[in-house]
């Protein structure tokens, strides 16, 4: 257990928080409020970062944040982020779940989804995009909510 100004690094990802609780021998633990930061890695596609309520550093890679933030932006100049009850990113498998999320965008909450998966990685994954939203005086209000289908990488159109 330590308290104070806590710091712990897991393969270049860091946590600081006020308070934790770590077993070394299983690399599991939890921290009180933690401030978040993943690093760019091979697999990994972007560096990310965010801050929570509570974490758990469990066992294979895994970590849980509860009442957490999540964004790929530069932390001195975060244009969008997540806010969610539960995230859980799963490094083994490149994948965060998030769920309760509301997506961000300065500070303005610009789309709700009860659950929502996301790669870690530069892998893409088949899933529904951001909205559009039209409106015109001929035909009223429109939203627009196109799905990705990840066929094969070699099946993307070209640019």
């Amino acid at each position: 257990e330590a308290t104070g100004n806590v710091r712990i690094d897991r393969a270049g990802d860091v946590a600081t928080g006020p308070r934790l609780t770590y077993d070394f021998g299983s690399e599991t633990g939890e921290m009180e409020a933690p401030f978040y930061t993943l690093v760019k890695k091979e697999r990994r596609r972007y560096a990310a970062a965010g801050s929570a309520a509570r974490a758990w550093f469990m066992a294979d890679q895994q970590d849980r944040f509860t009442e957490a933030t999540y964004s790929t932006c530069r932390p001195d100049h975060r244009e969008w982020y997540l806010k969610v009850d539960q995230l859980d990113l799963d490094n083994n498998r490149s994948l965060g779940t998030a769920t309760h999320a509301t997506v961000l965008f300065k500070d303005v909450p610009i789309l709700y989804v009860p659950f929502l998966t996301f790669p870690l990685d530069s892998d893409r994954k088949s899933g529904f995009l951001p909205p559009t939203f039209i409106t015109s005086n001929k035909s009223g209000f429109q939203v627009w909510l196109p799905y990705y289908w990840n066929l094969a990488p070699n099946r993307d159109a070209q640019q």
